[in-house]
């Protein structure tokens, strides 16, 4: 049987080492990477960008965090077999206020992750919900490596985000102690209780349960435009 093909989109400033303990038999994997953003680029812009990297047609689509996030926004304009989405939001109404008052109050430069200060570290660690020593060094190099201009046009991105559709072939898993995106105000189709923004590879196992679970209906699901 020919493996299914499922592109992953990587959380703020990351990149496919989050991904590194998913088990998904049938499929092969293919990270989509960030690419530099125009100062003033569209988020919808920046997908249609991001569909280029996508060699294969009706892809399941694995987004986590702000790659949920875009991953939505590819959904929209491109035929999936099914989008994946972890640790993330779907519409607008479900980020936390203090995302949807950034665009007014710059709350969010205090709490959302991965800026490139070293005194913050300890606090985006807590945050993201980082468990062992092998995470925090993985999100520390993410840290050091991060392009601040694709790291202030993201964080202008999620704060500004106006999407109200939501995508109707997707699944959404979510941790009940995520403290990004806070349950209070997500509708995820998966809770997983005790998780964390990082259950996607602290919780790998539970995940891929449910993914392998959802795989067997994926076959008989109809592709869809978003």
């Amino acid at each position: 049987m020919e493996s299914i093909p499922v592109y992953c989109i990587s959380g703020l400033g990351a990149d496919e080492r989050v991904f590194e303990h998913l088990e998904l038999p049938g499929c092969t994997m293919y990270p989509l990477p960030w690419l530099h953003p125009d100062k003033s680029e569209s988020i919808a812009h920046y997908a249609s960008r991001m569909i280029a990297g996508i060699r294969h047609e009706h892809v399941i689509l694995l987004g986590l965090s702000f790659g949920g996030i875009m991953a939505v926004e590819i959904a929209h304009q491109l035929r999936l077999r099914r989008l994946w989405l972890v640790s993330t939001v779907r519409q607008r109404s479900e980020l936390p206020p203090y995302m949807r008052m950034g665009a007014v109050l710059p709350l969010h430069k205090l709490i959302l992750p991965l800026k490139p200060y070293r005194w913050l570290g300890p606090l985006e660690n807590y945050n993201l919900d980082v468990e062992t020593p092998e995470e925090r060094a993985m999100v520390a190099a993410f840290r050091k490596s991060v392009d601040p201009v694709y790291l202030d046009w993201a964080i202008d991105a999620i704060i500004h985000w106006g999407n109200t559709r939501v995508p109707a072939n997707s699944l959404h898993i979510h941790g009940a102690k995520d403290r990004i995106f806070s349950i209070r105000y997500v509708h995820p189709d998966h809770i997983i209780p005790d998780a964390g923004h990082l259950l996607v590879h602290n919780r790998s196992a539970i995940v891929n349960a449910i993914l392998q679970k959802d795989l067997l209906q994926v076959k008989t699901i109809p592709t869809f435009s978003g």
